[in-house]
């Protein structure tokens, strides 16, 4: 028996909600699954009932049955996850259907994603953003055009891709042998797979650009303040054989060099470091 367990949730507009097996004493309001009938109760073991009242410590009451005393205990608790399952239409002439698990995400939704209404359950697409309301997104409809949701209002649909290898999407269609049936399920899965995966890649382009674009600012800030600094200043080396060499700056000799380093590249700045010997950097006339 699978510890994983899918309930509609009435929370979220009656979407089924995945719930898990866990080992702690359930609450009011708390689903249970049952597990023995030590307690002499109607429920069947696998059925899955709800938590009316705690008694006392270690007695629970589902429905005006106890499922547990201070000894026996015939349920585990379910505790729901994030993860969601939602059936699809994929073909309408063929009525063909696509079950997909789903990880609800509490973020600003993207253009192009599909999000799940949390008062109705209805999935919507996301067709625009709004442009002074950072937490607002629209959505579209048939009879309204574009209607907006606020982020608080929906959860983001992401497709759990890793789960999805082992519990595969599942088809109904009329009039299909099984093989068929499996290979349209997994076909659909594949196309939902890949949608994600070009979502993904279109938000890393977009960063890409504005990255590229900031870039590209910051590299023109930086030229414009290196021309401002150097003030229009030149520097000429000359050399006459192999030990006579002398430095200008804006046409004046520098004096009491001792060595200068250049680093050039047609791509990048040029570089020099010069280099004097202390107390004879004077001018002929004293300067």
């Amino acid at each position: 028996m699978t510890n994983k367990h899918y309930i509609a949730d009435e929370s979220l507009g009656g979407i089924e909600r995945e719930f898990v097996e866990v080992e702690r004493n359930a609450d009011v309001g708390d689903y249970v699954i049952i597990i023995s009938n030590e307690m002499n109760h109607p429920f069947e073991i696998g059925e899955i009932t709800q938590v009316t009242e705690i008694v006392e410590d270690g007695i629970v009451d589902a429905g005006g049955w106890y499922i547990s005393d201070e000894v026996y205990i015939d349920y585990k608790t379910l505790e729901p996850t994030d993860i969601v399952r939602i059936d699809t239409l994929v073909d309408a002439d063929t009525s063909l259907h696509a079950v997909g698990r789903y990880r609800l995400v509490d973020r600003k939704a993207e253009i192009g994603e599909k999000v799940l209404d949390l008062s109705d359950g209805e999935v919507l697409e996301i067709v625009g953003t709004h442009h002074y309301r950072n937490n607002v997104v629209y959505y579209s409809t048939t009879d309204a055009g574009e209607v907006p949701i606020k982020t608080k209002e929906y959860s983001v649909l992401q497709l759990v891709e890793a789960e999805s290898t082992s519990e595969p999407i599942t088809v109904d269609a009329t009039q299909a042998s099984p093989q068929v049936l499996e290979l349209l399920g997994n076909l659909a899965r594949r196309v939902t797979q890949l949608e994600t995966q070009l979502r993904d890649t279109q938000r890393n382009v977009e960063t890409f650009a504005q990255q590229t674009e900031i870039n590209t600012e910051a590299i023109r800030s930086l030229s414009d303040r290196t021309q401002k600094k150097s003030n229009g200043k030149t520097l000429r080396f000359e050399q006459e054989g192999l030990t006579n060499w002398r430095v200008y700056q804006d046409g004046v000799e520098l004096k009491g060099v001792s060595s200068v380093r250049i680093k050039a590249s047609r791509d990048d700045f040029t570089m020099y470091d010069v280099e004097f010997i202390a107390g004879v950097t004077a001018d002929e006339n004293g300067n």
